[in-house]
């Protein structure tokens, strides 16, 4: 797991530099690439603040709503809105403090952009190639992003060919099934306390 978030990280901190892909997705990722860039770079930034920081910029970046159902699969079924809600944001805070605390990571690895395909009703996939100093072989990376309304969110993120939202999925599953909605909750709650 601390391999996906580390090249997800290193995904939205390079693209910036990747050479242009045509797409209005792409102005979108470039644009979350600058923000997290400008995240990573300020030294003044304490550790609340850098959290506070990459969560503005995951909920704008982030379908949580698509990840969220998607994760709990057949246990969102029967849950009222509200819960899901409380569910949703809960787990998108425990998300993001993972992002954050991976980030440090970041060591300049290069990435390249293979394309950008459009697909379905305003969905898109992003694939690249992160190339790492060692000269080991590069990672195969997959962003698919859906449009709401006019913006482009992300839904999945894929490398080497695992989704991370069937990787959550399969996590959690055994965790509410054992616990239920609610004591899922309680534990997200619980685990971004601390």
């Amino acid at each position: 797991m601390k391999r996906l978030f580390t090249l997800l990280t290193v995904f939205a901190a390079i693209w910036i530099g990747s050479p242009a892909v045509a797409g209005n997705a792409t102005a979108f990722v470039a644009s979350l690439g600058e923000a997290v860039v400008a995240i990573l770079e300020n030294p003044a930034l304490s550790p609340a603040e850098r959290v506070d920081r990459y969560r503005a910029q995951f909920d704008k970046a982030f379908d949580w709503d698509r990840i969220g159902a998607f994760a709990i699969g057949q246990y969102q079924r029967g849950v009222p809105r509200e819960k899901f809600v409380a569910y949703r944001d809960q787990f998108a805070q425990h998300m993001t403090n993972i992002y954050a605390a991976k980030f440090a990571d970041y060591s300049g690895e290069r990435f390249l952009v293979k394309g950008e395909w459009q697909f379905g009703r305003g969905g898109s996939e992003f694939t690249a190639l992160l190339v790492r100093r060692d000269g080991s072989d590069p990672v195969k990376l997959a962003f698919k992003l859906v449009r709401i309304g006019e913006a482009p969110r992300i839904y999945d993120v894929v490398i080497d060919g695992v989704s991370l939202l069937v990787a959550k999925r399969a996590e959690m599953k055994g965790i509410i099934a054992a616990r239920g909605i609610d004591g899922f909750i309680a534990q997200l709650k619980r685990v971004n306390a601390s």
